[in-house]
């Protein structure tokens, strides 16, 4: 999904994001812990969400330093390689047998 590439992007950019909650939100948010989670369609959560980081400059920083790490770690263009080389062999290992 295109939101998905720009949530990557931002986390990469290490800008913390803000999504409404579902699968793929909640497994950026909750493993790269780089951003805050939402009730979707609830403006008053989200209000609540952005007052609350930025009234944490110190956690705004780290959570930013953590969508880095995260997507580097998993959407870095060398590990994406590595990890379709592996399904490549995986998959050659099985059908040679």
């Amino acid at each position: 999904a295109m939101f998905g590439l720009q949530a990557i992007e931002s986390l990469a950019m290490g800008t913390p994001i803000i999504c409404a909650q579902g699968p793929d939100a909640g497994e950026w948010i909750g493993n790269s812990q780089g951003g805050l989670l939402m009730r979707s369609g609830d403006s008053f959560d989200l209000q609540r969400k952005l007052r609350s980081i930025l009234e944490d400059p110190e956690e705004l920083k780290l959570m930013g330093r953590r969508a880095v790490k995260f997507a580097r770690e998993h959407y870095d263009r060398n590990t994406r390689s590595q990890k379709l080389v592996h399904v490549f062999e995986t998959v050659l290992r099985k059908r040679n047998r």
